[in-house]
């Protein structure tokens, strides 16, 4: 009885942690390339985040200007795409189209959920992980037929990236916040099968950027056992140093090459190169005032592909609105995260508010190095969070 009430109460937490794992279906599943089943997994995610969040959402609309602003540029961004449909005609193009709708809405209403929802959702997440890792190390040749079907490595590893970022948070945090040193060897413990599973996988950011996060994390926190935290730092170290001496000592060759060349892989995947024409294209034909529209890098350029990096694709397909959006989502969530770290630590939710801004921090990275922003529903729901976190401890600081 008491499972069929948290399902009911908390039903959009669930669909939305699903949604933001969903590489992880489809690495079970065998699914390649988007199907109905997904959709039909981000259609139900959205209608569950309408009905738990309406009554929240309206009620922040008419009080957070911030959040208003947001929703205007949302709206325009969308209107902007549609009309681009116009000259860049094509089946895949609206496929897509409709994908990123579905993701900009589930995005926008995640901004309206309950810290305490926030919280399950992050929990979710590292459990779902958890049984994703399980699954893969158990029955290694999943992920071999999932490339077979079209999902590359980097699909495969972004959740797990994401878990292994969380975790690393909770471990400093239960130190420098609470002396747990126990709880922060479990959650240690845990990150060391997120990264046995990522070790069939020639990954490279979903290792290297989830430890950097979690330490400029830890450098925000406000330590109450500031000499126990210091002191364990190097512990902490100490052990993702073994994990990466155990990884290259096991790693194929080919993962390794990759490893030690992380932006110029072969002349096909070099980002620079791919930078440096994606941002000729936008000074020759002034996408960064026009815009080129929704897919302009994939369908109207000529690179024939978006730019892996989705600062460069929002400014060169939405022009002015897309320079505008980078900067309200970079100075928002930065400024939020700053001014509400004391009150944060103050109620005793700190953990929520870094596990958070590191999940945004791990999304923006990521993204920046590869991903196209239509397939940005994860880093869309994190934008959400810390503007939710930023009005939330706003008000308990009123």
């Amino acid at each position: 009885m008491k499972l069929f009430s948290y399902i009911r109460d908390c039903i959009d937490v669930i669909f939305l942690s699903f949604v933001i794992c969903i590489n992880c279906i489809r690495v079970i599943l065998g699914l390649g390339e988007t199907t109905i089943i997904l959709y039909g997994l981000y259609l139900l995610c959205l209608c569950a985040l309408v009905v738990k969040n309406n009554h929240t959402f309206a009620r922040m609309l008419r009080k957070d200007n911030i959040v208003k602003a947001f929703l205007v540029v949302v709206v325009i961004m969308v209107m902007y795409a549609a009309i681009s449909l116009v000259w860049i005609p094509s089946n895949e193009t609206i496929t897509t189209f409709l994908k990123f709708i579905l993701s900009l809405m589930i995005g926008v209403y995640s901004v309206s959920m309950p810290i305490e929802k926030i919280k399950g959702t992050l929990n979710w997440i590292i459990i779902i992980n958890v049984a994703y890792s399980i699954i893969l190390l158990a029955m290694p040749s999943l992920a071999d037929q999932a490339m077979g079907a079209g999902l590359n490595y980097l699909n495969a590893t972004l959740p797990l990236g994401l878990a292994l970022t969380l975790i690393l948070i909770k471990s400093l945090d239960a130190v420098s916040n609470k002396g747990g040193i126990i709880m922060s060897a479990v959650w240690i413990v845990v990150s060391g099968l997120y990264f046995l599973a990522l070790m069939g996988f020639v990954a490279r950011g979903v290792i290297i950027f989830p430890p950097l996060i979690a330490v400029i994390m830890f450098l925000f926190m406000e330590k109450k056992h500031r000499y126990v935290a210091w002191l364990l730092i190097p512990v902490f170290a100490g052990v993702l140093y073994l994990f990466f001496v155990y990884y290259i000592s096991n790693a194929s060759d080919y993962a390794m090459s990759r490893m030690t060349n992380l932006l110029e892989s072969s002349e096909d995947e070099d980002r620079w190169e791919l930078w440096s024409k994606a941002l000729n294209e936008m000074g020759d034909k002034l996408w960064y005032i026009i815009g080129g529209g929704i897919e302009a890098f994939r369908y109207n350029s000529s690179i024939r592909f978006y730019p892996h990096n989705i600062f460069i694709q929002v400014i060169g397909e939405y022009g002015l609105i897309g320079i505008i959006v980078s900067i309200m989502i970079l100075w928002n969530v930065t400024k939020g995260f700053i001014k509400t770290r004391t009150i944060a630590s103050m109620t005793g939710e700190s953990v929520v508010l870094y596990c958070t801004m590191g999940a945004f921090v791990y999304y923006t990275l990521t993204f920046s190095k590869s991903f196209s922003l239509y397939d940005g529903l994860p880093l869309f729901v994190m934008i959400a969070f810390c503007l939710s976190l930023r009005y939330q401890f706003k008000g308990l600081k009123g």
